[in-house]
């Protein structure tokens, strides 16, 4: 996983023809260190601060790390007489790690090495589906940008074209709504006694188109009769655009 703003950083660099920057591997909530090892891949590290010349703290491990794996290693090393430390005690949260090594022995230099804090990374096997769905390796984060821009920006203009076409209908609709309103209060179309076999012809006359085009039949829960205009059979009264 990449930061997002270093992601959104490329996407604009892609888009304005510009260079774009290399990614570090980035884990939410991660305190440690990451860094990258060219293109092969990365080294996470854990944090340990020494508290007091007999007390270290663990507070991190690496990147992939399970604190279990961990608690399991210290006791090992405990069991085998390799421990710089007489014991440990855990104040772990559902998000932190904190291991408090008592009894320390040790330096206060290299407990990154001395306490198997580090861990290598690969990013030599990352695939990925395309746009067609078809699953490709890639050689870096940089190359699913490049794939991913184009196909993402035609996306953008199907949906934009797609609003602007329900845009359209729906104005089209108002109008015509209007303009029924208009003609029933100007005396133009008679509704009150009106047959819908004349309330249709006179539809038709007046131009009312009998459904707006690319609309589905029961786009707005009417009743298309023959060639005429829709009706909704739930009013007391025919109305051709509801």
């Amino acid at each position: 996983m990449y930061r997002p703003l270093d992601v959104l950083s490329n996407v604009h660099a892609f888009l304005d023809g510009r260079p774009m920057a290399p990614m570090v591997p980035w884990v939410a909530g991660h305190r440690g260190e990451i860094e990258l090892k060219g293109r092969g891949g990365f080294v996470s590290r854990g944090v340990a601060t020494v508290v007091d010349p007999r007390t270290v703290e663990v507070s991190e491990l690496p990147v992939g790390r399970w604190t279990d794996d961990y608690k399991k290693w210290l006791l090992n090393e405990q069991g085998e007489g390799r421990a710089t430390w007489s014991h440990f005690t855990e104040a772990h949260t559902d998000t932190h790690v904190a291991f408090t090594l008592h009894g320390w022995t040790g330096t206060a230099d290299g407990l990154t090495d001395a306490l198997k804090l580090e861990a290598s990374h690969s990013l030599r096997n990352m695939h990925g589906f395309d746009s067609a769905g078809v699953l490709r390796r890639v050689d870096s984060p940089l190359e699913v940008i490049e794939q991913f821009v184009p196909a993402r920006l035609e996306l953008y203009e199907r949906r934009k074209a797609h609003q602007l076409a329900q845009l359209a209908r729906e104005e089209a609709l108002l109008a015509a709504k209007a303009r029924f309103i208009g003609d029933v209060v100007a005396g133009e179309i008679e509704i009150a006694r009106a047959t819908k076999t004349k309330l249709f012809a006179a539809l038709h006359g007046r131009g009312f188109a009998p459904q707006l085009e690319g609309a589905p039949p029961h786009a707005y829960g009417a009743l298309t009769i023959g060639d005429g205009p829709t009706l909704d059979p739930s009013c007391s009264q025919p109305s051709p655009l509801t």
